[in-house]
């Protein structure tokens, strides 16, 4: 057993029967309860005299676990025989029941403050119970109306404010008995840490001492040996001067060599940019009948096709045009290489039936992939002054980017509305989404995100590096938003409305 423990409860118990005293003599001073008074100072005697008998047994080191439980199930009965002759329901006594569990889990552990609290319930509830039933008399602590504590309404409450009151008093008990042992063990390991600490500080002292001597004898040896290297130093400088002097001649003849390269290199640049812009136009000038000839078969002015052969037909339409549009994306990357303007025709348009002429074109691949279009134009949408083929251009680039980053059974949305001298476009789709970090880069020459679906769905990674470009050309601004990957993406166009 812990003594220091067990004093404690000793103390408790001195300051509670002293309190029930003080009460019980005030108590008497304005109103004389014989019956309660004589129980009452009965059961503050017993509980002295129970408190003198463990503090001898404490101070004769005879103080075991039997003994300790002994002596809280005596207070305990005598509580509850004060609670009972002191007005049951009526009685102030009640709380004194919370000091048991509190010091049984003081002394004992969790599990035997929570028995002693479900105890206190037990006994107080079937006191009660016994008393509403007549099995015994009901002593009356303040001459109350009989229906007062007859009532069950105030039976449960009263019962109810009793459990919270045991097992809280019984868990606050378990938690700082843990948090006192925690912080003893701690003050131990502190105090074992410190012993330790001295003894290394001890024993370090000596070395310490020895190392002094040590070093003294290692200082004067190495003096002598520093005079000897600043000597061989002061050669060595002089020698390694006229090497660094040969070096820097030579990394000037290099960086002479490396702007001749540079030179030739950013002339095979230009010649690579040119020829790419060579091989765009040629590229270009078949694919023009290509597509020509499939618009004739596809109107059947070439006679009728049969099905099959008319969805090959429209596969290799599809094909074309978007074989069209990477060539259209070499020549402005060629343009953009060799820091030609890409051409403008303006003309005013009308924004809604630009998007509706693009959201048509592409609402069958839109379709063949499970997706809904939805076009929210406003009705004051105004017209603009811009190219009519560039405008297309981006707003089907973006449209295609979010078809080909929706899995299926998503949505895109296409919103046009006027703001003061501007129009604003918006493109939303619930797709895969664009990672913070990356809102900027999406825009650089090249870019592609590294993941599945931009992997099947192919690409150069330069549509949204031309569409910043052809939107700038037409004095307006484009940036994307996204919540992250998985939560969808937005991309907004502001263009200005113009002198139509």
């Amino acid at each position: 057993m812990e003594t220091g423990k067990i004093r404690l409860y000793l103390r408790l118990k001195w300051v509670i029967i002293g309190v029930v005293l003080g009460v019980t003599i005030f108590e008497n001073l304005i109103a004389f309860t014989p019956l309660s008074t004589g129980v009452t100072l009965t059961a503050v005697l017993l509980a002295a005299a129970g408190a003198l008998r463990l503090r001898r047994a404490l101070e004769k080191d005879r103080a075991t676990n039997f003994l300790v439980h002994l002596a809280l199930a005596f207070d305990f009965f005598l509580i509850i025989l004060a609670i009972y002759v002191g007005g049951s329901l009526e009685s102030m006594w009640y709380f004194l029941l919370v000091f048991i569990p509190f010091i049984a889990g003081y002394i004992f552990g969790a599990r035997t403050s929570l028995f002693y609290a479900a105890a206190s319930l037990a006994l107080v509830m079937a006191v009660v119970l016994l008393e509403y039933f007549n099995v015994i008399p009901h002593f009356d602590a303040f001459t109350p109306p009989e229906t007062y504590w007859r009532r069950y309404e105030y039976i449960i409450d009263y019962l109810l404010g009793l459990f919270l009151l045991y097992f809280v008093g019984a868990l606050a008990s378990a938690y700082l008995t843990k948090l006192l042992e925690q912080r003893t063990r701690e003050v131990q390991g502190y105090t074992q840490q410190l012993e330790a600490s001295v003894a290394r500080s001890r024993a370090s002292e000596a070395e310490a001492q020895r190392a002094k001597e040590e070093l003294e004898i290692r200082v004067r040896e190495r003096t002598r040996e520093l005079e000897g290297i600043r000597e061989n130093l002061e050669k060595n400088v002089e020698a390694r001067t006229g090497e660094l002097e040969a070096a820097r001649r030579a990394a000037l003849h290099m960086l002479k060599d490396l702007k001749e390269d540079m030179v030739k290199l950013e002339a095979v640049d230009r010649l690579k940019t040119e020829f790419l812009s060579m091989v765009s136009h040629e590229l270009r000038t078949p694919l023009t009948p290509i597509k020509g000839y499939l618009s004739l078969l596809l109107a059947n002015k070439m006679g009728e096709i049969p099905a099959q052969q008319r969805e090959a037909l429209n596969i290799l339409s599809r094909q074309s045009d978007h074989l069209q549009d990477l060539i259209e994306s070499l020549l402005d990357i060629s343009r953009l290489e060799l820091g030609k303007p890409i051409p403008l025709s303006k003309e005013p348009l009308s924004v809604k039936k630009v998007i509706d002429e693009v959201v048509e074109a592409v609402r069958i691949m839109a379709e063949s992939r499970g997706l809904s279009v939805n076009v929210e134009a406003a009705a004051n949408t105004p017209t603009i002054v811009a190219d009519e083929i560039k405008l297309k251009r981006v707003i089907t680039n973006l449209i295609g980017n979010a078809i080909k980053f929706t899995p299926k059974g998503g949505e895109i949305r296409i919103r046009a509305q006027p703001t003061d001298s501007n129009v604003r476009l918006e493109v939303i789709d619930n797709g895969i989404g664009i990672a913070p970090e990356l809102l900027e880069k999406v825009f650089e020459k090249f870019f592609q995100i590294d993941s599945s679906y931009t992997r099947a769905a192919g690409g150069i990674g330069m549509g949204l590096a031309i569409a910043r470009e052809l939107v700038g050309l037409h004095g307006g601004r484009i940036w994307a938003e996204s919540r992250g990957a998985g939560k969808g993406s937005k991309f907004i166009i502001i263009l200005p409305i113009g002198a139509a």
